[in-house]
């Protein structure tokens, strides 16, 4: 089984409503809850593979709750994966296709994300 639930909801936590910051978290964390709780008694074998992303160590400008929640379900899987035994947990960690340029906080140089 493959999880990568969530849409992608950008913008900064000052600035965006609750609702959309919450909905990062109801669809990053607890989806990936409700799905093992509910799969996982199901499955005699096979394995579970988490999806996160390169925000969850590169964040970038406005992503700061979609960052957590990537980073949570990186540090959820190897705890489920002690949880779940024999089922296998993996993580995915999706780089982005795209390549993405940012200015450096100096603003000297920039640098290749």
């Amino acid at each position: 089984m493959v999880i990568a639930a969530g849409t992608i909801v950008n913008g900064r936590i000052v600035d965006n409503d609750l609702a959309n910051l919450r909905r990062i978290i109801d669809e990053r964390i607890w989806g990936v809850t409700y799905v093992v709780r509910h799969a996982t008694p199901r499955m005699t074998q096979g394995s579970i593979t988490f999806t996160s992303g390169g925000l969850s160590s590169r964040p970038r400008l406005g992503t700061a709750m979609l960052t957590a929640a990537l980073a949570g379900v990186e540090a959820l899987a190897p705890a489920l994966a002690l949880e779940l035994a024999p089922v296998r947990v993996m993580l995915s960690r999706l780089a982005s296709l795209i390549r993405h340029y940012c200015t450096i906080p100096t603003g000297l140089s920039a640098i290749r994300l």
